[in-house]
C-alpha cells in the first residue's frame, strides 16, 4: 500500500528484468566498493613496511661497504631508538622527542 506521492511502479515483465538486471549491477558494485578500501589500505601498508625494509637494509649495506664499524653503529642507533620508544610501540611520537630535547646532555 502507498500514499500515491508520485511513487513508480514498473509493471511490465520487460521493465521488471530490466530493473533486476540493473539493481544487480549496482549492489555488485557497492558491495566491490566496500571491500576494495580496506584491501588497498592493507596493500598500500604492506608496501611501506617493505620499502622501510629495504632502506634498512641499503642503510646497512652502505655502512659496511664505507667500512664502518656497522654493527655497533647500529646497536647505537637502536639503543636510542629505544630511548625514544618507552612504550616499545615501534613508532617515534611527538612528546617523547620533546622529553628528550629536554633532558641535560650526557658528559
Amino acid at each position: 500500500m502507498t500514499v500515491r506521492y508520485g511513487d513508480k511502479a514498473f509493471k511490465t515483465v520487460g521493465e521488471r528484468l530490466f530493473v533486476a538486471i540493473w539493481l544487480l549491477l549496482l549492489s555488485t558494485l557497492a558491495v566491490g566498493r566496500a571491500f576494495l578500501y580496506p584491501a588497498e589500505a592493507r596493500v598500500d601498508k604492506r608496501h611501506r613496511r617493505i620499502a622501510n625494509w629495504v632502506k634498512s637494509e641499503y642503510v646497512v649495506f652502505k655502512l659496511k661497504e664505507m667500512g664502518k664499524d656497522w654493527k655497533k653503529d647500529i646497536i647505537q642507533i637502536c639503543n636510542h631508538f629505544n630511548k625514544l620508544d618507552p612504550a616499545s610501540s615501534g613508532k617515534i611520537t611527538l612528546p617523547n622527542l620533546l622529553q628528550l630535547l629536554q633532558q641535560p646532555p650526557r658528559p
